[in-house]
């Protein structure tokens, strides 16, 4: 068996941007709120073992969007899910934020 998951907390960007920011917080928020876990990939480990896993083999890798085409897909990606999908639904069905938040926020991206 194999498996791999994000980490959203170890996520980083220059220059900082308040707008990605408060993305990551409302992402994380409603992820959280479905009983998901935005930072299992720091986690997968330990949920293995406790399953019954013995042979664990962990390793870690990292995406990088720095040519200007793989920054714009990744930006249009986030920038649509926050304004046009069941999580912008939830921001806004839970109160978490409004639909002006989330245009907002995907012009962070």
């Amino acid at each position: 068996m194999a498996a791999r998951d994000g980490d959203y907390a170890a996520m980083t960007w220059y220059p900082p941007d308040e707008r990605l920011a408060r993305w990551r917080e409302l992402y994380c928020a409603v992820a959280r709120g479905n009983g998901g876990e935005p930072d299992a990939g720091r986690r997968l480990r330990s949920w293995a073992l406790p399953a019954g896993f013995t042979e664990v083999m962990s390793s870690a890798s990292a995406w990088c969007f720095a040519s200007p085409g793989d920054r714009a897909w990744w930006a249009s990606t986030w920038a649509d899910r926050m304004t046009a999908s069941s999580l912008a639904d939830q921001v806004v069905d839970r109160q978490l934020g409004t639909r002006e938040d989330l245009a907002t926020v995907a012009q962070g991206f």
